[in-house]
């Protein structure tokens, strides 16, 4: 179920099923449990999604899937992105984060300006 263009309201509607919830930010893809997922609403440059603990940024919810195959983070990955994961996925042909609710990357923190730009593509925004 893709809800990008549907707005909050629909997204909203959606949520709270279980499975699990993918967001589009800054480039990549992050996906949160659908437990976790208390409401979603417009925010400033797109939508926030309110978790139990606090809020992510997301400039769209792509779909709310019944099932990701969830791996392990491997521990080389670690040395090159710091941030906390509750692991990787595939959603159709892209990878994707896993979100820890409880830590959730600072690319999904809500910002009232400025680009969301996924963790390496600062570089290439400041290049272009």
């Amino acid at each position: 179920m893709s809800l990008g263009a549907a707005g909050p309201g629909l997204a909203a509607a959606a949520l709270g099923r279980g499975g699990w919830v993918v967001l589009e930010r800054g480039g990549g893809l992050w996906g949160v449990a659908g437990e976790d997922v208390r409401g979603v609403g417009s925010g400033a440059g797109g939508l926030t999604v309110r978790l139990a603990g606090g809020e992510l940024a997301a400039d769209r919810v792509l779909a709310v899937v019944p099932e990701l195959a969830v791996h392990p983070v491997p521990e080389a990955l670690t040395r090159f992105w710091p941030e906390a994961a509750a692991g990787l996925a595939v959603h159709g042909d892209r990878p994707l984060v896993v979100v820890d609710p409880r830590r959730p990357p600072r690319v999904l923190a809500p910002q009232d300006e400025g680009p969301h730009l996924a963790p390496g593509r600062e570089s290439a925004a400041a290049e272009s």
